[in-house]
């Protein structure tokens, strides 16, 4: 998904997402987006999808 498009499931503007993104990867560290999504694919906290894309989606607990 584009920032954009998270921004609009969300419900919240594209600069208040770009903020938060911001806040999330100071929070742990993370130098950008890859190494979020990196750190929570090794934590088991996304997979990728079973289209055999690149894009990781969140899976939330059964």
């Amino acid at each position: 998904m584009t920032n954009g498009e998270v921004a609009a499931a969300l419900v919240v503007t594209l600069s208040t997402l770009k903020t938060r993104l911001g806040d999330v990867r100071r929070e742990l560290g993370a130098r950008n987006g890859v190494d979020v999504a990196a750190g929570s694919w090794q934590l088991g906290l996304t997979r990728v999808s079973a289209t055999g894309g690149s894009a990781a989606r969140a899976a939330l607990p059964p």
